[in-house]
């Protein structure tokens, strides 16, 4: 066999392992890419209905008065779960996906706890929590909206918490769909150097030193943990904080991530046809270069 021949056939495999995944690094902590059902379907609200794709098992489930449904999302496979609000004055039925509570999506940043929370989203609405993990007092952290649809971050210790919050400067609210991340980089042995980085579509949006933002001038050093569930499209109980639109994958991670370890788009089927046929001419020139 040919060098050549045996590069091609090499290079042919690879792209078959890796291009139609959407990879869970090994960072990851917990990964839901809602793809349990076609477009047009409804959830059922069964527990672990919601599947965690990290491999960790962290399986959530579907809460509302109608449940949320799957709508067309931006990711191969196509589908993304639509949430709505129920009206204007908070019901505990509006719609949200609850991922129960694990001490593994708990981060201390007085131990230098560094952590990464993504989604793929597409709304209209500049209100609402993208994902939480804080219950309406205390400790804990989320994404969310903004003021003109940009996105901020909630950092809450037991003590210090983060007053104004950190905040981008891209409004997202447009009805396309965006790629968002909040990265927090933490410190331990000099807490004043704390960090927040928000992202849009891979970019970086801004950078907040956290004591910047500090209720009481001083170094966040704080512990996040809490015994609340993951919420995913809302917050708190309150109308305010109702995400409406859709989100295509929601990803938590351990580690200040960088962009290019965020979720990534995959290619749209007919480009990987494009790919493959190109592949596959390649390889037959090569067969009849070696006869």
């Amino acid at each position: 066999m040919s060098k050549m021949y045996y590069s091609f056939v090499m290079f042919a495999v690879a792209l078959l392992v890796v291009l139609p995944v959407v990879a869970a690094q090994a960072d990851t902590i917990g990964f839901w890419q809602f793809n349990e059902k076609a477009p047009g379907q409804q959830t059922t609200g069964a527990a672990d209905e919601i599947i965690d794709s990290s491999g960790n098992g962290y399986h959530g489930y579907a809460v509302g008065n109608p449940l949320p449904s799957y709508v067309v999302g931006q990711l191969n496979p196509p589908s993304a779960i639509a949430l709505t609000s129920t009206g204007v004055n908070y019901s505990p039925n509006e719609d949200r996906i609850v991922v129960p509570h694990n001490d593994a999506f708990n981060f201390n940043l007085g131990a230098g706890d560094d952590y990464t929370l993504e989604a793929i989203i597409r709304t209209t609405e500049a209100i609402g929590t993208i994902v939480t993990k804080r219950a309406s007092t205390g400790p804990g952290y989320n994404m969310a909206f903004t003021t003109g649809g940009k996105i901020t971050a909630y950092v809450q210790g037991t003590y210090d918490f983060v007053n104004p919050r950190p905040e981008g400067v891209t409004n997202v609210a447009d009805g396309e769909w965006h790629h968002v991340a909040v990265v927090v980089d933490a410190d331990a042995s000099t807490p004043n150097n704390n960090v927040v980085k928000i992202y849009v579509d891979w970019v970086l949006d801004a950078t907040v030193l956290l004591t910047d933002c500090s209720h009481y001038g001083t170094p966040i050093a704080e512990d996040l943990s809490n015994t609340h569930d993951i919420w995913i499209g809302d917050f708190g109980g309150k109308a305010s904080h109702q995400f409406v639109g859709d989100i295509d994958v929601v990803r938590i991670s351990s580690g200040a991530l960088t962009p290019s370890e965020f979720i990534q788009p995959i290619p749209e089927p007919t480009s990987l046809v494009l790919l493959f046929t190109g592949l596959i001419g390649l390889l037959c020139y090569a067969w009849r270069k070696r006869k």
